[in-house]
């Protein structure tokens, strides 16, 4: 058996054995740091959903209420409005109601008058189209009667339906009612009137008054007149 040496490492020489190539273990990569969170410009907050989740929903029309002396010209175009074929009941909707009241009041179409608004029915948040009926209000009775309306639905979400009614103050109201209550010949209505803010009189004269003395002091409430005829009882 003829074995070849050339080809064999020599035991003598000590050095070592080439190892096959291998690839070198990969490390791992280092850690980057976390980028710092960013800010708003302006230190502003960031933005939030439009919609308010708090709100109330509810199924029923709500009921909004101004009063017929102070927001007479106000009704009366509501009610020219819904003659013309306008609804109602009305649908809150908030979104884009800027954007259909200027399309709508264009100087054009509508110009600015001294001391009078441009009232609006449907209100542009209270409509999806720019088109609606409108009349000119005195300014006072208009921002009067939008404030009592924007306060009371406010706490509503959108697409709760809605109508506007008129009625008289309730505090002249009830004094009207009583008075006609002691014209007819009630003397508890004359006692209660005459023990009211209206009547003016003190509960020590109460149990003397009469229907007469009611009228006379629906006709003069601070009349001393009054109180001294009581007085003289």
């Amino acid at each position: 058996m003829n074995i070849d040496c050339e080809n064999l490492p020599c035991p003598c020489s000590g050095a070592p054995t080439p190892a096959p190539d291998t690839p070198a273990p990969a490390q791992p990569p280092e850690p980057q740091p976390a980028p710092p969170p960013s800010t708003p410009a302006n230190d502003e907050p960031p933005p939030t959903s439009t919609t308010d989740e708090h709100c109330t929903t509810t199924r029923r029309v709500v009921t909004v209420t101004l009063d017929r002396r102070r927001h007479r010209a106000v009704l009366a175009h509501i009610r020219r409005a819904i003659r013309a074929g306008w609804p109602r009941v009305l649908t809150v909707n908030r979104p884009g109601a800027d954007e259909r009241r200027d399309q709508l009041l264009d100087d054009s179409r509508y110009p600015t008058r001294p001391g009078m608004d441009r009232d609006e029915w449907p209100m542009a948040f209270a409509r999806t189209s720019w088109r609606a009926h409108v009349a000119y209000v005195p300014s006072r009775q208009n921002r009067s009667a939008g404030a009592i309306i924007a306060n009371r639905l406010r706490p509503y979400c959108d697409g709760t339906r809605f109508r506007v009614s008129g009625r008289r103050a309730a505090g002249k109201r009830k004094a009207r009612t009583v008075a006609r209550s002691a014209a007819l010949g009630s003397e508890a209505a004359a006692r209660s009137y005459l023990l009211s803010p209206t009547g003016r009189i003190g509960p020590m004269y109460v149990d003397r008054a009469t229907p007469n003395d009611v009228r006379a002091a629906f006709r003069a409430p601070r009349s001393e007149r009054v109180v001294e005829s009581l007085r003289a009882r």
